[in-house]
């Protein structure tokens, strides 16, 4: 895992209420037109995806804090383990030194309590995954073997090639067109979930505006579409 900007420091939101891991389908009523009832309802949508969280995600603050509050609408069901954790803590600290790593163990322990569910205990020792460019990286879809993933979101992509996750079912997404496809899906959800974050740190003078601190946090896809609908200002 390669660090990413350092983590910038605004209040952290209300914890959100832990979120639902892969939620079963209600069984569709059978039957109910043949005897005079009502129709068929029709099928419930499909779960949220779920998804391994990497530490280069996880570090820096306003990216992190967008995806988990889109994560704490719902909209998808975030994944971590405790290495990941920690190579989040101690990317902070060789970065930013001994105190930042004291706040990012604080953010740990933020995140673990509001989404309970999110760790997952992959095998101690990782089996050798063919195709990663970096040994030190099969801990990562170990975790996404673990919770059952159906992506790992990265913004090192050439870490995590198709040819070494195709065949276990994955694939490596940019935190970028991940939000933005949530967003094209559920526009409102989206908005209301990062303008929290937003307000927070323009509040803080991480930047000028709403899209510049998207942009600098590596979502500019994202800051585009919001700020054509009227939510990046």
């Amino acid at each position: 895992m390669r660090g990413g900007a350092g983590p910038g420091a605004f209040p952290p939101p209300p914890g959100p209420a832990a979120p639902r891991r892969r939620p079963a389908r209600p069984p569709a009523r059978r039957g109910a037109a043949q005897c005079g009832g009502p129709p068929e309802e029709a099928e419930a949508s499909p779960p949220p995806p779920a998804v391994v969280l990497d530490a280069c995600v996880l570090y820096p603050t306003v990216l992190r804090e967008v995806l988990l509050a889109v994560a704490a609408a719902e909209l998808f069901v975030p994944l971590w383990s405790a290495r990941i954790l920690e190579e989040w803590a101690l990317a902070a600290g060789r970065n930013l030194g001994p105190g930042a790593e004291s706040e990012a163990r604080a953010e740990i322990a933020a995140a673990r309590a509001a989404f309970p569910r999110a760790e997952v205990a992959p095998p101690a020792a990782a089996a050798p995954v063919a195709g990663l460019p970096d040994p030190g990286d099969d801990h990562v879809v170990a975790a996404a073997g673990a919770g059952r993933a159906d992506a790992i979101i990265t913004r090192n992509l050439g870490d995590f090639p198709p040819r070494a996750l195709r065949p276990r079912g994955l694939r490596a997404l940019h935190p970028d067109p991940f939000l933005l496809a949530l967003w094209q899906a559920r526009p409102a959800a989206v908005a209301a979930a990062a303008g929290g974050v937003l307000a927070r740190a323009r509040a803080a003078g991480l930047g000028p505006s709403a899209g510049a601190i998207l942009k600098r946090a590596g979502l500019p896809r994202l800051a585009r579409a919001l700020g054509r609908a009227g939510g990046a200002g």
